[in-house]
Parts: C-alpha cells; sequence; structure tokens
C-alpha cells in the first residue's frame, strides 16, 4: 500500500510540473491545501485551475489536460493491475466490486473474459448502474452480473459539486444484504 501512496505523491508532483510547463502556474502546496488531506487526484488539480479561472468546466479541463493523451504520455504512473487490488480488498476482508466497466474499453466476448478472471480472483459484484452507462450498457452489465452470480452495484459517480458539477448524486434500489 505504501508504494502506490508514494506512487501517487509523485504523480501529483509530475501533474503539477505538467500544468506549469503548459502555462499553468499551480503550486503542489495549494492542490494539497484543497485536499485537506484526502488523498490528491486530477480532480483536485481541476478545482485548483477551475478556481484560477482556466477553465469553465471540470469536463474541460480532463479533456484538454488532465485525461489527454499527452498527459497520460508524461504523467502516466505505474498502477496496481486488477489481481493485485483483489487480493488486497480480499485480505480486508472486503468485497470487490468492478466498477465502471465501461472504462475497460471492452464490450461482449472481450469483457465476459475478464469478468470471468477476476471472478476466479475473487469479484463479487459489477457496477451495473452509473451516470456513464447508456440503456444497452446497463442491460449487458446485468445479464452478465446474474451470469456469474455477481452483485449488482451502482451509483452516479458523484464526487461533489465543486469536482463533478455535472453529475447528481442518485438513489438506487439495490439488494445490499450480502455486506451485512
Amino acid at each position: 500500500m505504501q508504494r502506490w501512496r508514494v506512487g501517487r505523491e509523485e504523480r501529483g508532483e509530475r501533474t503539477t510540473k505538467y500544468l506549469n510547463q503548459r502555462g499553468f502556474p499551480i503550486s503542489f502546496s495549494e492542490v494539497e491545501a484543497l485536499a485537506e488531506g484526502a488523498v490528491i487526484g486530477r480532480p483536485h488539480f481541476a478545482r485548483v485551475m477551475l478556481r484560477h479561472g482556466w477553465g469553465s468546466s471540470w469536463k474541460e479541463l480532463f479533456d484538454l489536460y488532465l485525461d489527454s493523451d499527452e498527459f497520460h504520455q508524461v504523467v502516466d504512473y505505474d498502477k496496481p493491475c486488477a489481481r493485485e487490488c483483489i487480493d488486497t480488498i480480499k485480505s480486508a476482508e472486503g468485497y470487490v466490486s468492478l466498477a465502471h466497466p465501461y472504462q475497460t474499453g471492452l464490450q461482449g466476448e472481450e469483457l465476459e473474459a475478464l469478468v470471468r478472471r477476476m471472478k476466479d480472483w475473487g469479484l463479487d459484484a459489477i457496477e451495473c448502474y452509473h451516470s456513464g452507462h447508456t440503456e444497452p450498457m446497463a442491460e449487458e452489465y446485468l445479464q452478465m452480473a446474474k451470469r456469474f452470480g455477481l452483485y449488482i452495484t451502482g451509483g452516479s459517480d458523484f464526487h461533489g459539486k465543486m469536482i463533478k458539477p455535472e453529475i447528481d448524486i442518485v438513489k438506487l434500489e439495490l439488494e445490499l444484504s450480502f455486506l451485512i
């Protein structure tokens, strides 16, 4: 875990340098202050940029800078693999849900192969309801959950109005007795 924490801090420093080189004089200490002790991520940089008037929306800043191909080439970092994440969560007696399955870029048989592999490693659930899912996506994920005996999770991906103002918090009726 310490390895990933240090990696996140190093990524924060690289993100600061990347944005400085593109004309945004952000200091890492300003981002840390805004984060108020939370793990620092790209949404914190976007909030600082918005505070300074360097963009009109969180989405614009991600599209142009914080999730661009150039950003990933310059700032990307070593991420834990799915197996390591599952093992870590299971060792802490947690439940594992595949969040944002659409972000894998996989669908159909390719996504099913990934879910099958992750199920073998200990996957418990799949996020079937999400603000980024279309109706056909949600249906595909619901059918997959049923086929593999996975629990269904969901969420709006609401991170607060300061971070994702275009997303509202939603209420979902889900079966959660497995968490008790």
